[in-house]
């Protein structure tokens, strides 16, 4: 009775212990993804009964960062404590899943083993009756009869071992195609066999039975996003269209799944804390040696507040771009240290390798349109678009496709840290506008006077306007740069052009009428020793 009683307390207890401990999946519920890293917002409910329990939410990514755990609970309870870490047993099971693949490999191979010694065995045998298929006797002729036996014995005997060796290849193919498989779930396995599943542990104390709803956040690696634009002009009458968008990967091995979605130009990996200077001392020889700054790099918050919010509007209302395709609407918070992209529409974001495009919104940006055209260089006239007060649209430094007239024209560069007020977009060539530049023989030549010479060059370029519509042309030559102080450059006749006299550059600002063709003239004279070799061009 004692041993029985003893048996039963121990299989309440264990009962009780079962009962204390309870796996919890969650769904993903919001995402913000920062240039390195995300933070990851979860919520369940849970049904607890009275008294202590150990949850354990799993099912995470192995990725995730223990100190930046946190969790909230709604409910009539007490949280003890909270814990991150990773789930080895899971990890278990994989190798385990490995084990059981790899002996159904090794039987498979037994198997195959066994049909090749069977083809063998009849390849033998075939042999065998083939050397001794000639039928003898004693007379000089051989009874019809036995040998009418010989041959349908060894007529059935050949068919029944090509038979079966036919069979035998047949089932060798189809045991090889089985091993290749089970080869590729041992190869998928092992290549997530370093990896535990990531796990939050929360132990509470419930003061009844109740549904609790549980919030968990926490920062996870692997995950970062892009800034990337498609630049639209349709023709020079109307405005810039920018339609503004994100390539986001995640690599986190959690699968993201209507989430609501915010990108954030925040980096938490980099930290915030101010870097302090420490002496500087100088050595002997004339070497210096700095000491490190004592840098803390104290955690960064994740989630910033003090937040301005304005909205990206799709499309501008009569905005002749708007037949280009509407991306969903977006909220900008303008944080302290850092920008929230926070998308309305929910998007599905595997783990994987594929990266996931997501359009953030487009803006019609008014612009100024110009042509540019430098034939000391080339023979064609390029169209820039300008467009000012660009860094009031809270873009991030990233990569741009530049279209005109729905032909994609080239890629350029949005450089948000640049300090000019306006933003200056190469959109291509333009066939319809002839640029030349010849020399004048007039103006070119060369003296030596002593010890001195002369060289003297003048050039003639000539735009003229091809195009049905007038257009605004800068354009632009130069003058040479001395860098010696023997060697003077002077120019001679720049033909109203003006003139920066830092770098040389000369430019003409013309207005070009339809079917209108302009030419303008510059010369200049370079004078230096004769002991010189001066290449002027």
């Amino acid at each position: 009775m004692k041993k029985t009683g003893i048996a039963i307390a121990l299989a309440l207890a264990t009962l009780t212990l079962s009962a204390a401990e309870k796996e919890v999946k969650t769904k993903a519920k919001e995402v913000t993804i920062f240039k390195n890293g995300a933070q990851v917002q979860r919520q369940q409910t849970v049904a607890l009964e009275k008294g202590e329990t150990t949850l354990r939410f799993t099912g995470l990514s192995p990725y995730l960062k223990a100190n930046s755990v946190q969790v909230n609970a709604k409910g009539n309870l007490t949280i003890l404590s909270v814990k991150g870490d990773k789930n080895y047993i899971s990890e278990a099971q994989k190798n385990k899943n490995t084990e059981a693949l790899t002996k159904q490999k090794e039987e498979i191979d037994r198997q195959i083993a066994n049909l090749n010694v069977k083809n063998k065995v009849a390849d033998e045998e075939r042999e065998f009756i083939s050397k001794n298929r000639r039928v003898t006797g004693t007379d000089a002729m051989v009874n019809m009869a036995v040998l009418k036996q010989a041959n349908d014995y060894y007529r059935e005997r050949l068919t029944a071992l090509l038979t079966e060796k036919n069979a035998n290849d047949a089932e060798i193919e189809r045991l090889k195609k089985q091993k290749k498989q089970i080869e590729q779930q041992i190869a998928e396995a092992g290549q997530t066999s370093d990896q535990a599943t990531g796990e939050i542990e929360v132990k509470v104390v419930s003061n009844s039975a109740q549904n609790a709803v549980f919030d968990l956040s926490y920062y996870v690696g692997n995950a970062s996003w892009t800034p990337i634009y498609d630049i639209r002009v349709k023709n020079v009458q109307e405005p810039v269209a920018l339609d503004i968008k994100a390539e986001v990967s995640q690599n986190t091995k959690e699968e993201w799944k209507d989430v609501k979605l915010t990108l954030s130009s925040a980096n938490p990996t980099q930290g915030g804390t101010a870097p302090v200077l420490t002496q500087w001392e100088l050595r002997d020889r004339n070497e210096i040696r700095v000491r490190g700054a004592n840098v803390y790099h104290a955690p960064a918050e994740p989630k910033l507040m003090m937040s301005s919010k304005r909205s990206i509007v799709a499309t501008v209302e009569g905005d002749p771009l708007a037949d280009v395709a509407v991306g969903p609407e977006v909220t900008i918070q303008e944080q302290t240290t850092a920008v929230e992209y926070a998308i309305e529409t929910k998007y599905s974001l595997p783990s994987g390798e594929k990266n996931t495009t997501v359009t953030i919104g487009q803006q019609s940006l008014a612009a100024t349109y110009e042509y540019v055209a430098i034939p000391k260089l080339e023979n064609d006239v390029f169209l820039t678009a300008r467009v000012a007060d660009w860094e009031k649209l809270q873009l991030q430094s990233g990569k741009a496709n530049l279209f005109f007239q729905n032909t994609y024209v080239g890629q350029t560069y949005i450089n948000a840290k640049a300090t000019t007020d306006t933003l200056s977009l190469s959109l291509g060539r333009d066939k319809s506008v002839a640029v030349s530049r010849v020399q004048e023989e007039k103006m070119t030549g060369k003296k030596t006077l002593s010890d001195k010479v002369t060289v003297t060059r003048g050039w003639k370029m000539t735009v003229k306007n091809n195009k049905s519509v007038a257009i605004d042309l800068t354009l632009k030559d130069q003058l040479p740069k001395s860098t010696y102080s023997d060697v003077v450059v002077t120019e001679e006749n720049t033909d109203g052009a003006s003139v920066n006299k830092t770098t040389g550059e000369v430019a003409w600002k013309l207005h070009l009428n339809a079917g209108e063709s302009v030419s303008k003239s510059f010369s200049y004279k370079v004078k230096y020793p004769s002991s010189r070799n001066i290449d002027v061009q």
